[in-house]
């Protein structure tokens, strides 16, 4: 039933406005590169939006979850504004839709953005690179927007740090903060560390 409808468009609701939730972002560090002053990362990124046209009445139909090939609906596509070289991917072939319209899914991004690091403090240097997670969407007078739902202010991010050849990169934390200039964009900041072993 949910497959024939073949929601390939947008949801668009009376307001005009489709909120994208982001309850959580799995951050991976994958190398820096100190020559070039490259940052490249891999974020697993949980989305959750709303499809009125995907919901139902239980009591016709009795499941309140159904998986759907991610082919068959639409779905948002992220973009790193400030990155030189980005790829996105979908973590399944499936998502799930809940009875109510709400839907879940998750997406692969691998990024590479320009971070200039201040090589003058060697061989003890530390900056941070802003990752900036934007949907561009253009569809009218409609907007998209991107929510960041956590029970803290700051989203919760996991770290997995890994050693480059005989230098050695230490992440202190990570941050994310809501850009207030725009609703439709906020930044991954990553605070990192690197000395030189000898």
């Amino acid at each position: 039933m949910l497959i024939a409808k073949e929601a390939l468009s947008q949801p668009q609701s009376p307001s005009c406005i489709s909120n994208i939730s982001v309850p959580l972002i799995v951050y991976e560090t994958l190398s820096v590169d100190t020559k070039n002053l490259r940052f490249e990362s891999r974020l697993q990124v949980i989305l959750s939006w709303e499809d009125p046209d995907l919901s139902w009445d239980t009591s016709v139909y009795h499941h309140d979850v159904v998986v759907l090939p991610v082919s068959k609906i639409w779905t948002p596509e992220l973009h790193v504004t400030n990155g030189v070289q980005t790829t996105m991917k979908h973590g399944n072939k499936d998502l799930l839709v809940h009875s109510n319209g709400t839907i879940e899914h998750m997406v692969i991004m691998n990024t590479v953005v320009g971070c200039e690091v201040n090589l003058y403090n060697y061989p003890f240097a530390s900056d941070f690179c802003a990752i900036g997670i934007n949907v561009w969407v253009f569809s009218g007078k409609c907007i998209t927007s991107i929510l960041i739902l956590s029970a803290k202010p700051l989203l919760h991010t996991y770290l997995l740090t890994k050693d480059l050849n005989k230098n050695k990169m230490l992440l202190k934390t990570t941050k994310t903060f809501l850009n207030l200039c725009s609703l439709l964009q906020f930044s991954l900041f990553v605070i990192f560390g690197i000395f030189y072993a000898p």
